[in-house]
């Protein structure tokens, strides 16, 4: 019996982390773990249930909260994120404002890790998760860590051109969580010493994937060990 290969992807909001990952998982046949999806998730439920109390996350969880919280199972299909059989929908207004402050929260943290080691443990030949604290917290061993990097205007730049708004708000928005991202108190972004670092500028999508693939296949090659 081989091992599964476990690839670990963190970098700032809007780097290119999921598409990336999702690519990576699909050209091996693995499972690929949207970490930020699982936040989202977490604070939609949070939104449902307490919408008239939002304005007070920005500020933390109270007792009441943080009890609710540990109660709070998420399923996941194919990174469609489930709660009490109902979809969790990511993507909306509130979750885009509160998830940062949300994913912020120690306990918050803590519950998410149990979530992702169970979605670790389930994954049949191996796994590629996404995230900010994968390399550093969740999957602390992994046969590859990637570290992807851009600058926050190329970043705003992206965005601007996939969803409109305004570059200048886009831009202050990605700057804000950079700095949240880096300097929240727990498990906060860092760059690993055995990342493999990649700078996306001005690198195309395949090019990115391909250096991420080639190093999969060098690690495989010589290790010892065989792989699922």
């Amino acid at each position: 019996m081989g091992k599964i290969f476990e690839i670990a992807i963190d970098g700032h909001a809007g780097v290119g982390k999921s598409t990336t990952a999702k690519a990576i998982a699909d050209f091996f046949g693995y499972t690929h773990i949207n970490s930020g999806d699982i936040y989202r998730a977490i604070t939609y439920v949070l939104l449902s249930k307490y919408e008239n109390e939002k304005q007070a996350f920005k500020k933390g969880l109270n007792e009441e909260q943080l009890n609710f919280l540990h109660t709070i199972r998420i399923e996941n299909h194919h990174n469609i994120f489930f709660y009490m059989g109902e979809v969790c929908k990511l993507r909306t207004d509130d979750v885009n404002v509160f998830v940062p402050y949300i994913a912020q929260v120690k306990e918050v943290r803590e519950h998410v890790h149990t979530i992702q080691d169970r979605l670790i443990q389930q994954a049949p030949r191996g796994i590629v998760m996404d995230g900010r604290d994968i390399g550093s917290n969740i999957m602390p061993n992994a046969d590859l860590k990637v570290y992807l990097t851009a600058s926050a205007e190329i970043r705003a730049m992206r965005r601007f051109k996939e969803c409109g708004g305004d570059y200048d708000e886009i831009l202050a928005q990605i700057t804000s969580r950079d700095y949240m991202d880096t300097h929240r108190k727990h498990a906060p972004l860092i760059k690993t010493a055995d990342a493999l670092e990649i700078n996306n500028d001005h690198l195309k999508f395949d090019e990115q994937v391909k250096i991420i693939t080639d190093r999969v296949e060098e690690i495989k090659r010589k290790s010892p060990d065989p792989y699922l």
